[in-house]
């Protein structure tokens, strides 16, 4: 059964999206004209609270890079390789399999700095930032 998407969900969503100037971080094709087709893709599921809105955790994808993570994940490992190096997959599996949870006064604490970030994320779009964007660590 899918783990159900809540506001904090959608908007950790929003911001790998944003993060990533709506471009596929493995194929490194645009989607800001089609931002829908752009998911956010995470390393490890969303099943575990510690890195569920840990941006470490995800990846902008296309679908068709998505679905072929899915399907080949000994591939994806060595994208996400690649693509952040092998200490920053290391640290977010410790993190994953850390066992941490968080009480509902934390998880609103987290949605509340989710919020500054992509605010701020915006402001800076508008005011003419553009590619991949470096975000502060929340969690």
């Amino acid at each position: 059964m899918p783990v159900k998407r809540d506001k904090k969900d959608k908007l950790f969503s929003q911001i790998i999206r944003e993060r990533s100037d709506y471009k596929c971080e493995t194929c490194n094709k645009d989607f800001r004209e089609t931002p829908g087709k752009l998911t956010c893709s995470h390393i490890n599921s969303r099943i575990y609270s510690a890195t569920k809105w840990d941006p470490d955790n995800a990846i902008a994808q296309c679908f068709g890079c998505h679905k072929k993570a899915e399907r080949l994940p000994i591939w994806f490992t060595m994208e996400l390789e690649r693509i952040f190096g092998r200490r920053r997959l290391e640290i977010v599996h410790e993190k994953t399999t850390s066992g941490l949870r968080f009480n509902e006064k934390e998880k609103e604490e987290i949605y509340k700095a989710m919020k500054e970030t992509y605010k701020k994320m915006l402001d800076d779009r508008a005011n003419g930032s553009y590619g991949y964007m470096n975000i502060t660590n929340w969690m």
